[in-house]
């Protein structure tokens, strides 16, 4: 069975944010369930994950201090950390996904490069960047092709854009699937409305 790497990030904790926890091992564990061979790569900031929670993982890369620049824009430094990770442990393949966040069925990782379609909106200049799967030496260079422009409104149009630096939307229109979040089995324990557990975005 191919070793898959599986990105846990868009995190960050908070003193006082103990309950985060719960929800990151919550997401390991159903990950585990789903798939029993992934590489998973842990990636975030704030307060540091209890050591239960790093023996968890097979790379937990977390800096002390929070990079406030990167919350609400897709967590850049930290979703480029976690694919080179994989890339350096030789997965071929990698599912990224938020660190609060499962998958009920593996629908997504069999297929080649997968979006979500809930927060990609190409009349909008979107392109989701919180659940993708694909090729991962791939993946690291859509996500670092160019420099992030924080002056964008967030993520998604970052990501928009590295896309029509390194494809364009017709190549990604052909080559990819799209797949609404229901359609993916992504539920997420508090999406950015802060409801859950519910499928993402839905």
């Amino acid at each position: 069975m191919n070793k898959i790497g599986l990105i846990l990030s868009h995190i960050f904790v908070r003193q006082g944010e103990d309950r985060k926890w719960q929800w990151i091992e919550h997401s390991i564990n159903k990950h585990t369930e789903l798939y029993d061979n992934f590489y998973i790569v842990l990636s975030g900031h704030g307060e540091l994950p209890p050591q239960h929670i790093q023996d968890k993982v097979d790379v937990c890369y977390w800096e002390k201090h929070i990079r406030e620049q990167d919350i609400g824009q897709g967590h850049p430094h930290f979703c480029v950390m976690g694919y080179r990770a994989c890339f350096a442990a030789g997965c071929e393949y990698t599912l990224k996904n938020r660190a609060f966040d499962w998958l009920e069925h593996d629908e997504v990782i069999n297929n080649e490069l997968v979006f979500c379609s809930n927060n990609t909106d190409f009349s909008r200049n979107w392109l989701g960047d919180l659940l993708i799967f694909g090729n991962t030496e791939e993946i690291l260079d859509l996500w670092s092709c160019l420099p992030w422009d924080y002056n964008l409104t967030d993520g998604l149009e970052n990501l928009y854009r590295n896309l029509n630096h390194k494809w364009d939307e017709m190549w990604l229109k052909n080559n990819a699937v799209f797949l609404s979040s229901s359609e993916m089995g992504w539920m997420t324990m508090s999406d950015y409305r802060g409801n859950g557990p519910k499928y993402w975005g839905e």
